[in-house]
């Protein structure tokens, strides 16, 4: 006799993400990454803006397009949860805006390229947002139906 309820396993609390969010992930991340360089450059390269604010602002462009196409398509999250997500996303691109200018102009004062600073800044902040991300802003449910 079929069971009357499916049967529900909760996430482990140390679950990994899985192998198909990573990558959607990380192919997210590079067009970002793309999308917020090629600012960066356009900014502070060819309009010779001050770094820091050519960071700043290349940054905060790219975090819409980002939010967008990580809710539907890297984690696939409910968009019926938006606003709760935006603003767990938000609060995200807050604290990566102030880890990304401290990185690039700390980098850039030490003699790194501002190029170079800017990506690595990004590939640090990029492997511990995958983690905050599947957590905490686009946490899958705390029920899984199966």
């Amino acid at each position: 006799m079929p069971a009357a309820y499916p049967v529900v396993t909760a996430h482990s609390e140390g679950s990994l993400p899985d192998l198909g969010t990573a990558i959607r992930y990380v192919l997210t991340g590079i067009l970002s990454l793309g999308v917020d360089t090629g600012l960066l450059i356009l900014f502070h390269g060819l309009l010779a803006w001050p770094v820091s604010l050519a960071t700043a602002l290349a940054f905060g462009l790219t975090a819409c397009f980002n939010f967008l196409v990580n809710q539907r398509w890297s984690f696939a999250a409910p968009t019926s949860h938006s606003r709760g997500q935006a603003i767990r996303f938000a609060t995200l691109v807050a604290a990566n805006l102030v880890a990304n200018v401290l990185g690039v102009t700390a980098l850039t004062a030490a003699g790194v390229q501002y190029v170079a600073a800017k990506l690595i800044t990004a590939v640090i902040l990029a492997v511990i947002n995958l983690f905050i991300m599947r957590r905490w802003v686009f946490p899958p449910g705390q029920a899984v139906v199966g």
